[in-house]
């Protein structure tokens, strides 16, 4: 029932009728509170609608549901730093880098919110550990492109 309700939101979600996907959501939430998807989705619609505070937490939900996938903690980390929380979105982008340290801009990221929030060190470290990471990147055989 819920793959079925969730094709026709994400379909009303696509052709843009938001009210209506978010009461999709909401409906599919009632029904299985940790439906990937659903929280996924519904979180990038809300924020897409600047309601960071709520799509925060559905990520914060969606963390706890895919422990082992850094997007839902890059998601997280965005809503914290569109909502001005920088501590807390520098604790989302630590768990992104500990989880793949690979994400494009992620030490950047970290480093603008730690200077953000005043942590002028912290920032610096988080700069340093991500030219470690190019270094390694490059060393392996990966290659790296300034844009």
């Amino acid at each position: 029932m819920t793959e079925d309700l969730l094709r026709k939101t994400t379909e009303l979600h696509q052709a843009g009728k938001l009210d209506r996907a978010a009461r999709g959501y909401r409906r599919i939430l009632e029904i299985d509170p940790r439906n990937e998807d659903t929280l996924y989705r519904y979180g990038q619609l809300l924020a897409c609608k600047g309601d960071h505070a709520a799509a925060r937490r559905l990520f914060e939900r969606l963390t706890l549901v895919r422990t082992d996938n850094y997007k839902p903690w890059l998601l997280l980390g965005q809503c914290c730093e569109a909502l001005g929380q920088f501590l807390d979105a520098a604790e989302a982008y630590r768990e992104v880098i500990r989880l793949q340290p690979a994400v494009p801009g992620i030490f950047s990221k970290l480093a603008n919110v730690s200077v953000r929030a005043g942590r002028i060190e912290d920032a610096r470290k988080t700069l340093m550990a991500g030219l470690e990471v190019v270094a390694i990147d490059i060393a392996g055989g990966a290659s790296l492109s300034l844009h």
